[in-house]
């Protein structure tokens, strides 16, 4: 689920629809938004109107405008599996990462493919903004890659998880830039942008980790994982 506004919200699913909630109250309802499970959605900043985006099993990045009842915008067909990931690199600028282990760099006003990325050597789960050019991703592989998007190059990996790497964030904490990233081994890592050498451990959870999320007022990393438990962590 993603979050359009303050109080609107846009769910996807693996009945291939796509729903508009306003509080708790169904506002619209995308029926057959896809032709096979919807496995992402992302609320777009920035934009002249509400703007979301979705992907999934069929393998298409859509681009929806809340206030119309449908899909204003297919992009072209790259990937080759489906799509695990979502990002917005700048205002109309969205990347795709897929089962099929590479990245793509659309642009949202005519749905062109910009970049193709290859690197990763099984399925691109995550993906992060670092800043207008910089990316990072991670996935099946365990491992963490850091593109430019403008170089099309891997310029940095990051390895120390020793299976799936299901999330990763960005955050600038203070002075200290930092990714935050977890995954199938129970681990959460923190990760330093200027040595790109992990900081620090947690090993608090008992089973996959599988979401992050960071409350920027309070300074709180929030984890959840398969062990049923939400975790709150103050830096």
């Amino acid at each position: 689920m993603e979050t359009l506004n303050s109080c609107s919200y846009v769910s996807g699913s693996w009945d291939k629809s796509l729903k508009l909630w306003n509080n708790d109250k169904l506002v619209k309802n995308y029926k057959e938004a896809h032709n096979d499970y919807v496995l992402v959605v992302l609320c777009l900043k920035n934009l002249d109107y509400p703007g979301f985006v979705s992907g999934g099993k069929d393998r298409v990045v859509k681009l929806w405008n809340a206030s119309e009842d449908q899909c204003i915008r297919k992009f072209d067909i790259k990937h080759t599996d489906s799509i695990w990931s979502l990002a917005q690199l700048r205002k109309f600028a969205i990347v795709s990462g897929g089962a099929d282990s590479t990245i793509h760099v659309w642009n949202a006003k005519n749905g062109a493919c910009l970049v193709s990325l290859k690197g990763h050597q099984n399925s691109v789960r995550c993906v992060a903004i670092l800043d207008n050019i910089t990316i990072a991703t991670s996935g099946n592989d365990k491992i963490i890659k850091i593109w430019n998007v403008e170089k099309q190059e891997c310029f940095q990996t990051l390895n120390g998880h020793s299976k799936q790497v299901l999330a990763i964030i960005y955050e600038e904490i203070g002075l200290n830039k930092v990714i935050i990233s977890a995954g199938a081994d129970k681990l959460i890592k923190i990760w330093d942008t200027l040595t790109w050498t992990c900081r620090a451990n947690l090993e608090y959870h008992k089973d996959w980790v599988n979401c992050l999320g960071f409350d920027k007022s309070n300074k709180v990393l929030i984890s959840s994982s398969d062990d049923k438990q939400i975790k709150l962590w103050k830096f």
